[in-house]
């Protein structure tokens, strides 16, 4: 069995491999040579659905918000804040099987940490962490649309938004109408 991961050990494959670090353009080199991204994936916090390995990355091609089921409401800030930056033209929503979304529950959440901070009870009410109660094709249908009918975002940003169901098992990556 192995040891549990530390932080100390996060920092001594740090220190063990820094002499493999190749340096990475800054903003003013990117834009200099034109290789701003511009399309952002929403997915999930898992581990397991990596956009990097599913969709052959490489290093700045596209932007990644990940969160507690992929969900785009938690996302619109920093959707925002990046279309202002690099003006995004397509926007991907990814679900994935086996999501822990499916499992956990807001409410159950919600009660948990009011029982650890009751005086906060009020800012608690009014957080989202992200389950999924429907099929994981009916939640990116859900985050779909709440892109499309945000005020907040761009028409012609909105129209590009596609969404897809991430297999886990098989690899495949299922469009969602």
């Amino acid at each position: 069995m192995t040891a549990p991961l530390t932080v100390q050990a996060l920092l001594d494959r740090h220190a063990n491999g820094i002499h493999q670090h190749r340096p990475i353009p800054t903003f003013a080199e990117i834009g200099a040579a034109g290789k701003l991204p511009h399309i952002a994936v929403v997915t999930c916090a898992d581990t397991r659905c990596n956009p990097e390995d599913f969709l052959h990355l490489n290093l700045g091609e596209v932007i990644i918000f990940r969160n507690p089921g992929g969900s785009t409401a938690s996302a619109l800030p920093g959707l925002l804040a990046i279309d202002n930056l690099v003006t995004l033209e397509d926007i991907i929503v990814v679900k994935h099987t086996d999501c822990g979304a499916t499992i956990f529950r807001d409410d159950t959440i919600r009660e948990t940490i009011k029982q650890r901070v009751p005086d906060h009870a009020t800012e608690v009410d009014a957080m989202s962490f992200g389950n999924i109660t429907t099929s994981l094709e009916d939640s990116v249908r859900e985050n779909l649309s709440f892109l499309k009918g945000s005020a907040l975002i761009r028409k012609e940003l909105a129209d590009r938004c596609v969404g897809f169901v991430f297999d886990i098992k098989t690899g495949a990556l299922n469009r969602v109408e």
